[in-house]
């Protein structure tokens, strides 16, 4: 908390993690504008600081959320200049990770709010959105931040996750293209990252085929393909998620353009030969996955130079100790074994 007052008794924090909840649930409308932007800054200040219990910290963090939607543009807007990009700096500086991912955290709640709220909020929205393309490719911003960690890129992708995947309520049904396309033009123009393909992967998960067009999903698919074995196992998930997306709504003309069979036949061998399909509970989701996109690609690309060699890897997969991947692995066996 500030200097100005002193630090809260065990007493204090225990009403404040009673009563902060009480707040942020509380129903909004009409509110008193002033008394948000009077507390915003506090909540903030509150959440973040590692000094205070955690409960207390999660419920200030709830309320400052609630409380968004409520503020003045101009108040949004001091709150991300003068409080988070500030506590950004010092927490990059000093090089605390786990008390950044804290205020990305806080910075993806602004983002959204601002985002779906749009009009004089965009401001902040865009600075926020461009905060987060620039960090993740490690390029220097204005006014100028500290060099980031290792951890830095990939933690502004997940934060820019958060924002283009919440759901705020809006008046603006386009909002989330309008930040989408901010981030595509961005990377379209800069070197492929990790970090990059993660964003990439988030704006193809969470736009719908009509909004994002062949021509940025070609070009979302081939980058994240690209970088799949790099992808960290968090999202190695997500990414086969959006191939089948992609094979399932692309046109073959469209699809067998940007991928070869080489490429996507390469992707299944190398899922369904890792060690660990038998014992990790995340390679049961990908095991699913690249089933039912082994099956879908006999539509698109010729098997037949594939089916041996694939035929022989799904042995493993037919004796997996989950019933649902078995399944799906018979069923793909008997599938590709009847195909001339």
């Amino acid at each position: 908390m500030t200097p100005a007052i002193p630090p809260l008794s065990n007493t204090d924090t225990a009403k404040i993690a009673i009563l902060l909840p009480l707040l942020s649930a509380l129903k909004m409308e009409p509110i008193n504008n002033e008394a948000v932007n009077l507390l915003l800054p506090f909540l903030c200040e509150y959440a973040i600081d590692s000094d205070n219990n955690a409960t207390s910290r999660e419920a200030a963090a709830l309320c400052f959320h609630n409380m968004l939607s409520y503020a003045n543009p101009e108040e949004l807007h001091s709150l991300y200049s003068e409080n988070l990009y500030t506590e950004l700096r010092d927490k990059m500086e000093r090089r605390l990770d786990d008390q950044l991912r804290d205020v990305m955290t806080l910075v993806a709640m602004l983002g959204s709010v601002t985002s779906a709220r749009g009009g004089p909020c965009t401001a902040t929205s865009s600075k926020i959105i461009n905060l987060l393309l620039h960090l993740s490719s490690n390029q220097s911003l204005t006014p100028p931040l500290p060099p980031p960690t290792s951890n830095t890129p990939l933690l502004a992708a997940e934060t820019f996750g958060l924002i283009v995947s919440s759901a705020p309520k809006s008046n603006l049904p386009f909002w989330k293209q309008r930040t989408s396309f901010m981030a595509l033009n961005h990377l379209k123009k800069n070197d492929r990252t990790v970090a990059g393909d993660i964003i990439l992967l988030h704006v193809g998960c969470n736009l719908p085929y009509n909004a994002l067009g062949e021509e940025n999903l070609a070009f979302i698919l081939k980058r994240v393909l690209c970088g799949l074995q790099q992808l960290h196992e968090d999202f190695i998930t997500m990414a086969l998620s959006f191939l089948l997306k992609s094979i399932a709504v692309l046109p073959k003309q469209a699809l067998v353009q940007c991928l070869s069979a080489d490429d996507v036949f390469s992707i299944i061998l190398q899922i369904l030969t890792r060690k660990d399909n038998a014992s990790a509970i995340a390679a049961v989701p990908q095991l699913l996955l690249v089933l039912q996109i082994l099956k879908l690609s006999v539509s698109y690309w010729n098997v037949t130079d594939y089916k041996l060699e694939v035929l022989g890897k799904l042995g493993p997969a037919v004796d997996h100790p989950t019933r649902l991947v078995r399944n799906a692995a018979v069923d793909v066996t008997n599938f590709l074994s009847v195909l001339d």
